[in-house]
């Protein structure tokens, strides 16, 4: 998916965190966003531990770049994977990482329960769905949408494919 035309440090990291609500599902679902931008980056921390870099909440561009999903293993968080969000937004990908509601680091309440299996798909599709809408201004390229998984977020992405 990586091309000649994905050149590294073409664009800056752009930064948002977005708290989503699914009503239909009573589910809270967070967000973190990287995103490409052109923006300058400055240090950040991630839950007063993970070091970064990014422009947080600049403006999203108007090109077009594919969508990458992630969802973490069991009892993980979104900001797992604050590395990989940067990198890529920096290659000019959006990449949004999900936090399941009730089977994370900071709430585990279901994490033996067996409605996750059905559940984190459906925060998955929650949160697409969302970008469609939300996000029409923003051009996301169709048909280029990935989702990808750490464990538990690896079954997530299997059950999606």
């Amino acid at each position: 998916m990586i091309n000649s035309e994905r050149l590294p440090n073409k664009y800056n990291a752009g930064f948002r965190d977005v708290q989503l609500f699914d009503k239909k599902r009573n589910r809270e679902i967070g967000v973190a966003l990287w995103y490409p931008v052109l923006e300058s980056e400055k240090s950040i921390y991630y839950l007063d531990d993970y070091p970064g870099n990014v422009a947080e909440n600049s403006q999203f561009m108007q090109d077009c770049f594919p969508l990458i999903i992630s969802s973490h293993g069991s009892g993980g968080h979104r900001f797992n994977q604050h590395y990989l969000g940067e990198a890529l937004a920096r290659y000019g990908y959006y990449f949004a990482a999900i936090q399941n509601s009730y089977n994370n680091s900071f709430n585990d309440d279901d994490g033996n329960d067996i409605a996750n299996f059905w559940h984190r798909p459906n925060d998955v599709r929650f949160v697409l769905d969302y970008f469609q809408k939300e996000f029409s201004s923003v051009a996301i390229a169709q048909k280029s949408v990935v989702v990808i998984g750490h464990s538990f977020g690896g079954y997530t992405a299997l059950v999606l494919a």
